[in-house]
């Protein structure tokens, strides 16, 4: 994953490439604003004026909003009909008609049309609307402008007055069609009370009054009934005693006379008022008995002769049976009464449910209609305000104006439009350059993307000496900071000296010149090539192995440079017999920088020309000996050797015992790799910081054959993971190879 500041370093390298690019856009939105027509609007306001009567008195008959009634009015002002009358009247678009068809030009003059709403700001209420239109002609713009404005304002008048003859339409008819529902209901209701009458809620009080007489009558219809019955038997006990007494005569008790008095005022009392003469008499009677009774009995007291004949006491047994039958059938009739009077009640709470949903329809049909009828009486008020045109209104505040600047295109705009076009292309250059196939940045990235294990990581120059990395000409990879550092590389004083200043040693062998050089290096360079160092030794030790071919994906990835730095390291700090071969023949950079280019070397020594140890060079230390690429006879250099050549040569190599680092030719594009791959212990792979894409670096691992890859080390590092390295390594002084 990319960090914020690797884009700030490819924006920061790129920066010209992005403000090339802006230059451009800018250049091109100045031609666009030059070539572009000119645009010209001009605008009219309306003001919204409310009704001149207080709402408090005569309601507005308009219930939608403003802004609603301005969409529907739009809608109707941007008909294709209305539009097609402005088009031809005002002669607009006449070489857009000649081009597109009418509804294309209709469409376009629809997006030439702007209204916008004005509100108050504190309660969102619309105050007004403007209304604009573009031209190309600005005296085109105003009359169309001011057609419009004439449009929405006649559109409003005939709209409002629309809204109140249809409302008033609406309400007489439906009042019509309520009053006939509300008769209808009075009929039923009135039909049902006749059908129903004595069952009806209303009527329940004087049932009850009803019910209550009847019973009283009842129980007075049994308690005559049952005062007859007694005096039908004292009338027989009377009528068999009288037959044993001569002349018929009964002795009667006061208390007996009185006891017939009472049942003979109970019997009048059921058929006559209280004022009745009989009554009366009775009373008066019953009054002195009870008189005489209270005083006590006395001799005259003590009873009194009532003489009553035989034919006499017959006939009063038959008033007596015949009122006892008439008491029977009226107490019968009393009984049917009540129990039809109680069958009514109980039909009472149905009939008040069904009469209240009779009175409830009838009621809400009833304030339906008075509410129609209200509603009527303010629509025709209403009426009358708008003919009079007291309501609300569109009024012009600003007619239509003459434009004389252009609106379109809008400079601020045209140049902002370049700048981000601009913009747009320079990143899609920088991404074509830089993140269209990304390099390695980062030792992680490496490892997550290669699966191969991080030997070191060398970094920059300018990281660490004060030296940038420039870029090289006519396609030549730039020179790093590692190879500056080696081409600083100078001639050591020694005992004996050439003419060239090079010292002179004799080999082991017999004598043969010697060049010895050291090297200024620097700190966190000398720390990162010391731990480079450190695990090829571990590799030798677990895998033994003693021959590594040092390569990279593409030249001018500073393979050379970290073969030099390793070779030095080895020899100086590791005290590790150390042989650097010069394998890439076809450019030999190890042995341009030692300054053997002319000398004999590998070459040379495949072709039998000359012995091994009669082409090894030792340098300053005594545990580094260089074998250069060697020279052919016409000045052409190739590798001619065969694979059993190379083999014969890294075997005698591998049986001295020493480390072999082989700066060996890049994967891509020759083959040369693949030679000493199969003849090598193991390969150090090279790759360059910011500069070798990654998908050069798979393509070229899948081209390699044979070989097993022991690493890789991150070449010329821009950016440490930590600035104290940075700090450290420009004040420690450089150490002395």
């Amino acid at each position: 994953m990319l960090e914020f500041a690797d884009y700030f370093d490819v924006l920061k390298k790129r920066k010209w490439v992005l403000l090339v690019w802006i230059v451009v856009g800018l250049i091109g939105a100045g031609v666009a604003f030059l070539v572009l027509p000119k645009v010209y609007r001009s605008s009219t306001l309306i003001l919204v004026e409310s009704q001149k009567v207080p709402t408090d008195y005569i309601k507005p008959m308009a219930v939608d909003t403003i802004e609603e009634r301005l969409i529907a009015i739009q809608q109707q002002i941007l008909s294709r009909t209305l539009l097609q009358r402005i088009i031809e009247e005002f002669h607009v678009y006449d070489d857009e008609l000649k081009r597109q068809p009418l509804e294309d030009v209709i469409d376009l003059m629809r997006r030439d049309i702007k209204i916008t709403m004005v509100d108050d700001r504190f309660h969102r209420n619309i105050q007004a609307f403007t209304i604009s239109y573009d031209s190309d002609v600005p005296a085109l713009a105003m009359q169309v402008t001011n057609k419009l404005a004439a449009l929405f304002i006649g559109e409003n008048l005939k709209v409002r007055e629309q809204l109140v003859e249809g409302t008033s339409e609406f309400l007489e008819g439906e009042l019509l069609r309520v009053k006939e529902r509300l008769d209808r209901q009075e009929a039923e209701i009135s039909q049902y009370k006749q059908k129903h009458i004595g069952q009806l809620p209303q009527q329940e009080e004087a049932m009850f009054r009803t019910l209550d007489r009847l019973t009283m009558e009842m129980q007075t219809q049994n308690d005559m009934l049952r005062m007859l019955v007694e005096r039908k038997e004292i009338m027989r006990d009377a009528l068999e005693t009288s037959a044993g007494t001569p002349g018929g005569v009964i002795h009667l008790s006061p208390k007996g006379r009185l006891r017939q008095l009472r049942e003979q005022l109970a019997q009048l009392l059921s058929e006559y008022k209280d004022t009745y003469p009989d009554v009366l008499r009775v009373k008066r009677e019953i009054k002195d008995l009870e008189a005489r009774v209270a005083r006590g009995p006395s001799a005259d007291d003590l009873e009194e002769d009532v003489v009553v004949s035989g034919s006499d006491m017959d006939s009063q047994l038959r008033t007596v049976d015949a009122e006892i039958k008439v008491r029977r059938h009226r107490a019968g009739e009393v009984q049917s009464q009540i129990k039809s009077l109680e069958l009514r009640m109980e039909q009472m709470p149905i009939r008040e449910q069904e009469l209240s949903t009779l009175l409830r329809d009838y009621e809400t049909t009833n304030k339906r209609y008075q509410s129609l009828l209200a509603n009527k009486e303010s629509a025709k008020i209403t009426e009358q305000m708008e003919k009079r045109q007291k309501g609300e209104q569109f009024r012009v505040l600003d007619p239509a104006n003459l434009p004389i600047r252009p609106v379109k295109p809008d400079p601020l705009r045209v140049f902002l439009a370049g700048i981000m076009a601009g913009l747009v292309l320079g990143g899609g250059t920088i991404w074509w350059l830089d993140f269209r196939n990304l390099p390695f940045r980062r030792p992680e990235e490496i490892e997550s993307s290669l699966g191969l294990p991080m030997l070191a990581s060398i970094p920059h120059m300018f990281m660490v000496g004060g030296q940038d990395r420039s870029n090289g000409r006519n396609g030549t990879p730039a020179v790093t900071g590692w190879r500056q550092w080696l081409d600083r590389m100078k001639l050591l004083p020694g005992n004996a000296e050439d003419g060239n200043g090079a010292l002179m040693h004799k080999l082991p062998t017999g004598g043969k010149s010697q060049r010895v050089l050291q090297a200024h290096m620097n700190a966190l360079g000398a720390e990162q090539f010391r731990v480079l160092a450190g695990r090829i030794v571990q590799v030798r030790e677990k895998k033994g192995a003693k021959i590594l071919a040092v390569t990279s994906s593409l030249a001018g990835e500073g393979k050379t440079t970290v073969a030099l730095g390793l070779a030095i390291t080895l020899a100086r700090d590791y005290l590790e017999e150390t042989i650097l071969i010069d394998g890439d023949v076809r450019n030999p950079e190890v042995s341009t920088r030692m300054g053997l280019q002319d000398e004999r070397g590998l070459i040379n020594v495949l072709a039998g020309e000359c012995l091994l140890n009669e082409a090894l060079y030792q340098h300053t230390h005594p545990n580094l000996r260089i074998l250069s690429a060697g020279t052919v006879e016409n000045g052409s250099r190739g590798l001619t050797a065969t694979r059993v050549g190379m083999q014969e040569l890294l075997a005698d190599l591998r049986g001295r015992g020493v480390i072999v680092i082989l700066d060996a030719p890049p994967i891509l594009p020759m083959a040369d790799m693949n030679l000493f791959s199969e003849v090598v212990d193991g390969i150090v792979l090279v790759v360059r910081a910011e500069q070798t894409p990654q998908g050069v670096v798979a393509e070229a691992l899948r081209f390699l054959s044979g070989g097993s890859i022991e690493g890789v080390v991150l070449n010329d590092l821009v950016t440490p993971r930590h600035q104290y390295y940075g700090r450290y390594a420009i004040a420690e002084p450089p150490p002395v190879l």
